[in-house]
């Protein structure tokens, strides 16, 4: 049996790609094997696989950076360098995390940094895939970076380039949807509608898409950042303009544009102590891996099963949990 697609998302940090992943699932098409669960900076869930989560992360340690450095050019031939173990090992993933019977969505924003990886290892597993590029407003989505992770407005601008221009570049040639956020707070219905009809979604592959639970779950309190509370640089804004144009320069004022957020990496100051950032992608990986292994375990994917499964771990391995 043919496989089915797959739907990847891309998109910045706090730019709604979890709210479009179960928007889609709500519209009928599976979310991965083991989902990350809800922590305090994304109370309505991430709706994104934690062993992908934790698999991205690893790599891009490997390859020198993690989830909030900036993506150097030495990291960028580090990761051309070690292409086919990066594939493999993220091929492994797409096999146990996405059932081959279903049209699967999955987003992580680490993907952007790895898009053409993560394409290689799904169409090595026969799978057509149908890409989602995600695109906030920059001075929305940077803002509320800023106010998580506590890096500068300069800083998290970078990331929202790098992020939109890594992944607009691995996606040109393959079938995509180009999605500004807005559109999607707009009209999701329309959205996803319109991203089943591209990807094929039929009886056998997905369920029907249920409207007004999608319509039920994007609504105004879900957006941490308001759009008109923050503005975008003459920077972030040519680069939305390019990627959202249709002259016959595009694609080259695209590469250009690509090479000089490179060419920013080492220009623009985070605003903390790099260890800041270490410490925040060690949590990130760590709360991964750890619910990942939960999921493995069976531990229920309710709110705080997990957090009940690792407080009943630590009191059994302490000697404080067994029975009197």
């Amino acid at each position: 049996m043919t496989a089915a697609p797959l739907i990847l998302i891309f998109g910045m940090h706090r730019s709604g790609t979890s709210a479009l992943a179960r928007a889609l699932s709500l519209g009928g098409v599976a979310l991965p094997s083991t989902l990350l669960e809800s922590r305090a900076d994304n109370t309505e869930g991430y709706w994104e696989s934690a062993r992908m989560v934790a698999m991205n992360e690893e790599i891009l340690r490997a390859l020198g950076g993690h989830a909030l450095a900036a993506f150097t050019r030495e990291m960028r031939a580090r990761e051309r360098s070690a292409r086919a173990t990066i594939v493999r090992e993220l091929e492994r993933v797409y096999e146990r995390e996405c059932p081959r019977d279903r049209v699967v969505v999955v987003k992580d924003p680490r993907m952007c940094l790895l898009a053409e990886a993560h394409l290689d290892a799904a169409r090595r597993q026969g799978r057509r895939v149908h890409a989602v590029v995600l695109v906030r407003d920059a001075g929305s989505a940077a803002g509320s970076l800023v106010a998580r992770n506590v890096v500068s407005r300069e800083y998290a601008g970078l990331l929202w380039r790098q992020h939109v221009l890594f992944a607009e570049a691995a996606t040109r040639a393959i079938p995509r949807t180009l999605v500004r956020h807005r559109t999607f707070l707009a009209d999701p219905v329309g959205v996803v509608t319109a991203i089943r009809d591209a990807v094929g979604c039929n009886e056998e592959n997905a369920t029907p898409l249920e409207a007004d639970k999608v319509r039920a779950w994007v609504h105004p309190d879900r957006v941490y950042w308001s759009p008109e509370r923050a503005a975008s640089t003459d920077d972030e804004r040519e680069v939305d303009q390019a990627v959202f144009s249709d002259t016959a320069d595009r694609a080259a004022l695209l590469d250009a544009l690509r090479e000089r957020a490179f060419d920013d990496c080492g220009r623009v100051d985070p605003g903390c102590v790099p260890l800041w950032l270490i410490l925040q992608s060690n949590a990130t990986i760590g709360w991964a891996q750890v619910a990942a292994l939960a999921m493995d375990r069976g531990v229920s994917a309710a709110p705080g099963a997990v957090d009940a499964f690792l407080r009943g771990e630590a009191l059994r391995f302490g000697g404080l949990g067994s029975e009197s």
